[in-house]
């Protein structure tokens, strides 16, 4: 499923993805002249905090996330930024305190973890896909990018996408996914800001659902202007069923018959057919499916049932 469906992922160095017609907007509820809290002036950094910053300004303007104010334009709101470190990593993190103080609140209501984890709490079987740099697969209205302007050593930057820490990030990111999944939404997926978990109390319901994700990764094509990012989590042919994937179960299976039975006069014809009949798409879940519920319990059994 994830091969068929390679376009919606994204792996390495690929361009970041965009989602169309869900840009934020963000509305202040004080007037010009700026309060000075809003015009601050980049603070004083070390010489490692200074490299460290432009690495990661250097980063975010090659994957388009901003953009550099040129000297003729003029500039209202500037919040400076510095680097955080957590676990021997550093951040870029802007000081946004002053300007989520003046940004008028998005009321859109998030789900809450109580409520899916009341969702979830029968399921036996969970896929869960995240959006790879979330927010940032959201653009900024031009009338507000001159919100989201950071100031450094470096100079002036513009987000052209939507920052992390931004106010009403969550409650925007929370209405588009409920707009884009409306269709599906019921009782077997949970949309969390940029998570989405899809669940089953059965392996068979599981395996139905599987045919509906086709309409989930259909949302995230390149042509209907959703993001091409995003790292997975699911029961695939090639991913983890239960902390062990489906290929690892084939080749344990294949060894398992191959040491009972590399002595037989036609071996070589019988792993041939095996190889052949259950590397075919269509019953590599009937085998993992089978495989799941009594190979560890029944393996010699299994093996000879199935010669």
């Amino acid at each position: 499923m994830l091969r068929k469906n390679r376009p919606s992922f994204s792996i390495g160095e690929e361009p970041l993805g965009k989602f169309r017609a869900h840009d934020i907007e963000l509305y202040l509820d004080v007037e010009r002249p700026y309060p000075p809290m809003l015009r601050r002036p980049p603070y004083l950094a070390s010489l490692e905090t200074r490299k460290e910053i432009e690495k990661h300004i250097n980063k975010l303007l090659e994957i388009d996330v901003m953009r550099k104010i040129g000297h003729n334009e003029i500039v209202e709101i500037t919040t400076p930024v510095l680097i955080n470190w957590h676990n021997g990593k550093s951040s870029l993190c802007g000081n946004i305190r002053v300007l989520n103080k003046y940004t008028k609140a998005d009321r859109y209501p998030i789900t809450r973890i109580p409520h899916a984890l009341d969702k979830l709490a029968k399921a036996k079987y969970i896929t869960k896909m995240d959006c790879m740099k979330g927010f940032h697969l959201n653009g900024v209205k031009p009338n507000s990018m001159k919100v989201l302007r950071i100031i450094s050593h470096m100079g002036i930057y513009e987000y052209t996408r939507m920052p992390f820490g931004i106010k009403n990030s969550p409650a925007h990111f929370q209405r588009m996914m409920d707009t884009i999944f409306q269709e599906i939404l019921g009782g077997w997926m949970v949309l969390y800001i940029d998570d989405i978990i899809i669940y089953s109390e059965t392996w068979k319901t599981m395996c139905k659902i599987d045919r509906r994700k086709n309409f989930i990764f259909s949302e995230w094509e390149p042509g209907n202007g959703t993001p091409v990012s995003g790292d997975a989590e699911s029961e695939g042919t090639e991913t983890p069923i239960l902390g062990i994937s489906s290929s690892e179960l084939h080749n344990e299976f294949l060894n398992a018959v191959m040491k009972k039975y590399a002595k037989h006069k036609q071996w070589g014809i019988l792993f041939q057919l095996l190889q052949q009949k259950y590397r075919s798409p269509e019953l590599e879940l009937q085998l993992a499916e089978a495989l799941l519920r009594e190979y560890n319990d029944n393996k010699y059994f299994l093996i000879d049932g199935l010669l």
